[in-house]
């Protein structure tokens, strides 16, 4: 059959009413109850959240770093000794003496150069 033919409108079948049929004309048509107890929003998602194994090894994990981020600070020893030196071993004094000294070099340098080729020599 020629492709042009059946592409025309005048081969579409019409489609009549009598077709069409009502599924429940008659009848009426009621909610049925549920046979099992309305479970709230937050008791379906515990219950779904149960099921997934990832989700509980995740679960555990968070709960984890919480515990450690409020109870790992506590069982650290701290004194002040500690809490005024850095991890070089200076003071802050000693730091801020050695920044003074570097400060009042870096002043008298006048180009970058200078100051690069002054630390290369010590």
């Amino acid at each position: 059959m020629d492709e042009n033919k059946l592409k025309s409108p005048q081969n579409v079948d019409i489609i009549d009413k009598s077709d069409f049929e009502f599924v429940h004309e008659n009848e009426v048509l009621h909610d049925q109850k549920f046979e099992t107890k309305p479970v709230s929003f937050l008791k379906d998602s515990i219950r779904r959240f149960a099921k997934n194994k990832a989700s509980i090894v995740g679960g555990c994990i968070i709960f984890l770093i919480i515990l450690f981020s409020i109870f790992g600070p506590l069982t650290v020893q701290s004194s002040d000794e500690f809490k005024e030196t850095f991890p070089s071993g200076l003071t802050n004094e000693q730091i801020e003496e050695r920044v003074g000294k570097l400060l009042s070099i870096a002043e008298e340098c006048d180009t970058i150069n200078d100051l690069r080729d002054l630390f290369r020599r010590k």
